[in-house]
């Protein structure tokens, strides 16, 4: 991601990206932001993510204060090349996808009855921890 973010706006200074790679799951990642944001006393981000998940994502980051403006990866690879459009189109189409939409709809659906999501975050810490 900060590669694509140098190359896309190339006049942003390497040391003015910061990168957060502590996390494990998106709520974690929206609470790490948090702190860096906190630090420097901002509270607006582009947040860059598969399509599949930006909403359940931009979600997630607006619950914590977080200012989203999101932007999906299929997004700007179709705006690369009829070939990165073709293989959008192939990727769009997908079992992968098919299954990560309905998982996103679930989870947007647990987020709903468990807003600070603990439970998911339990069952992410087992699976990825």
């Amino acid at each position: 991601m900060k590669n694509f973010l140098m190359q896309r706006y190339a006049g942003i200074a390497d040391d003015a990206v910061i990168l957060e790679e502590d996390s494990i799951d998106t709520i974690g990642n929206a609470e790490e932001v948090l702190k860096i944001l906190e630090t420097l006393g901002t509270e607006k981000v582009a947040l860059l993510t598969v399509g599949f998940h930006l909403e359940r994502s931009k979600n997630i980051f607006e619950k914590m204060g977080i200012a989203v403006v999101g932007f999906s990866s299929e997004e700007f690879l179709c705006k690369r090349s009829r070939h990165y459009e073709a293989f959008v189109a192939r990727f769009l189409g997908s079992a992968r996808v098919k299954v990560e939409t309905v998982k996103e709809t679930i989870l947007g659906g647990i987020l709903m009855v468990d807003p600070r999501g603990k439970g998911l975050r339990e069952v992410t810490t087992r699976l990825r921890g």
